[in-house]
């Protein structure tokens, strides 16, 4: 494809198996309340998948907040965030219907009237808070992009390690304060917009991060986590169980950032015309179909056919599930991309 950056095709596509894995352990926990040692097992693997999403938007970041990129206002309201409410209203409505057909005692009106309120308050499933969070980066997008324009080298570095220190670093102190806060805060309320800037810092080779110390920061940033999520999940210390899920979390940030830039090392590999970044393309041409259509798969499997996944191996029994809810959704997804209107959302 011309203008390809075949390392963000890789990215999105291992980011896009790494949320179906996610969800297909978390929503496991969830549906069937497991045994200490499968939940122990099932939230390793969860957490140690928080990458995924911060990836998504650190690619997103480096695409949409380069200076020589031409985007409108009209671009943003009329292409992005369109497409994003399409989405969060369609698929709402078709969850909804999950829901309601799984439910004997809700009619319809009041199922109607659920999803309106719900698709307001955030209360769809679990995996719909993203585009809630794409909506208001793509909202904030000219500012954005008038920072990254305006800015040099050493303020662009200084706005990174501004949101850095504010929302990781004091994020995962106050975890440790419990029910006290910290006073100090920027009027920035996530860590998104931080891995926004991070993608195209790394990708434009603002922050230069080598291969070694890209495998270093992930690989170390890893173990850091699985260490907090068993402890916390085995100990039922609430405290380190929310820090290890938290994508606000300075081993997630680390983490995230270490696969990136591992991944922008391999560009070279990553070009290459090979079975395997093929079948890589095509999951990232499909990735946010994908994304929007896994947790459904899951959901039937576990809430309308009540397969419990746990027992004996219950960890490659979940695995079998995800490589399901994948190969499902990426299906779907490929053949509604031949549906007009409906492939301009998906």
């Amino acid at each position: 494809m011309k203008n390809r950056v075949y390392y963000f095709s890789c990215l999105r596509a291992i980011a896009c198996i790494g949320v179906v894995l996610l969800h297909t352990y978390f929503c496991a926990v969830l549906q069937w309340d497991p045994g200490k040692s499968e939940s122990v097992m099932s939230m390793m693997v969860r957490n140690c998948m928080l990458w995924a999403v911060p990836c998504f938007i650190m690619v997103t970041g480096a695409l949409l907040l380069n200076p020589e990129k031409a985007i409108t206002l009209k671009d943003i309201y009329g292409r992005y965030i369109r497409r994003a409410l399409w989405a969060l209203v369609l698929f709402s409505f078709i969850f909804a219907l999950f829901d309601f057909a799984l439910d004997g005692t809700m009619g319809f009106g009041k199922m109607l009237v659920n999803w309106v309120v719900n698709l307001f308050t955030g209360g769809s499933w679990l995996h719909m808070w993203y585009l809630y969070m794409l909506i208001g980066l793509y909202v904030l997008l000219p500012v954005f992009r008038a920072i990254v324009k305006n800015a040099d080298d050493q303020i662009l570095k200084y706005t990174i390690l501004v949101l850095f220190l504010f929302q990781s670093v004091l994020a995962t102190i106050g975890f440790f304060l419990q029910n006290k806060t910290i006073a100090f805060y920027i009027p920035v309320s996530t860590v998104y917009p931080l891995y926004f800037f991070l993608g195209y810092a790394i990708h434009n080779d603002k922050i230069a991060i080598s291969r070694k110390s890209a495998l270093s920061m992930l690989i170390c940033s890893a173990i850091g986590l699985l260490a907090v999520t068993y402890v916390g999940v085995r100990d039922s210390n609430q405290m380190l169980v929310q820090m290890s899920s938290s994508y606000a979390f300075i081993l997630v940030v680390f983490q995230s950032v270490g696969i990136f830039a591992l991944l922008k090392t391999q560009e070279e590999k990553a070009a290459a015309d090979t079975k395997l970044n093929k079948v890589l393309y095509s999951i990232d041409a499909c990735s946010f179909g994908i994304y929007l259509m896994h947790v459904l798969v899951i959901y039937t499997i576990y809430r309308a056919l009540l397969i419990n996944p746990y027992g004996n191996g219950s960890f490659f029994v979940l695995l079998l599930i995800a490589v399901i809810a994948l190969g499902i959704s990426w299906a779907v997804t490929w053949l509604l991309k031949h549906v007009p209107w409906i492939k301009t959302i998906i």
